[in-house]
């Protein structure tokens, strides 16, 4: 009998073996994707063997990972409500160091709406587009830009906040005399070609909706309709040249 049954499972009848334990070297490898029910406990899965991408299906855009208390997972919530007052919900940093050029085509008419440079939406080389927490946060703009322009007029750059469909460059509409020292940065004769200029920009807006908000730097002009304005460079040379760059805040009002 011994030996019938040691005949009948050398010929791979495994369903004959009915008890007992096999040994690790008599088990053949097995595929991963064969295994399809089950569970494995946390010690079988090797560090690492999860990335991101496996997580994706968990929370909510927008919301973060918080700890839910000693012994219990941690679980994707909303930005807490009770934070306090000018606390930073979040902030984007972007940078262009290039030397393309703007064409200021038209004087501007109006300190808030301009024309300013360029004039298509989402246009600019340096911007910045933010999806705000909550609506009514305070948004903090700072820019840093670096630039050369084709004549020694009034000109500079400003921000503009695109959001929904409407536009507006962030002015100062509220305060009586030039429309140029309302909303952009003004430069002299003699400094306008000669050298890059460095103009700094720091701004508190308003959120309007949790939609997003597009803040882009953009040029305008008072004096000098066809003027144009270097990216980062001074107008006269490209010996000498600079880095543009922009931080946006959204902060708990």
């Amino acid at each position: 009998m011994a030996t019938t049954k040691a005949t009948t499972l050398a010929h791979g009848q495994a369903g004959s073996i009915v008890s007992g334990t096999l040994a690790d070297a008599r088990i053949p490898s097995l595929a991963a994707s064969k295994i399809t029910s089950g569970t494995f406990a946390t010690a079988r899965i090797a560090d690492d063997a999860i990335n991101l991408d496996k997580l994706a299906h968990l929370g909510t855009d927008g919301h973060v990972l918080t700890s839910t208390g000693t012994g219990s997972a941690p679980a994707f919530e909303a930005v807490p409500s009770n934070m306090p007052t000018d606390s930073i919900l979040q902030a984007k940093y972007s940078w262009y160091g290039g030397t393309d050029t703007v064409a200021l085509a038209t004087n501007a008419g109006n300190k808030s709406t301009g024309p300013v440079y360029p004039t298509t939406i989402d246009d600019s080389l340096l911007k910045i587009s933010l999806t705000p927490q909550y609506q009514g946060s305070k948004v903090i703009i700072c820019a840093n830009v670096m630039y050369g322009v084709s004549e020694a007029e009034w000109a500079g750059p400003c921000i503009r906040r695109s959001e929904g469909g409407d536009d507006i460059v962030l002015s100062t509409s509220d305060i009586a005399g030039s429309p140029s020292t309302a909303f952009i940065h003004s430069l002299y004769n003699n400094v306008a070609t000669s050298g890059v200029l460095s103009t700094s920009l720091c701004w508190q807006d308003t959120t309007i909706s949790t939609n997003a908000h597009l803040y882009e730097v953009v040029f305008g002009t008072y004096d000098s309709s066809g003027m144009t304005v270097n990216w980062n460079r001074r107008w006269s040379s490209g010996d000498v040249f600079g880095l543009s760059t922009m931080t946006v805040m959204e902060v708990k009002q």
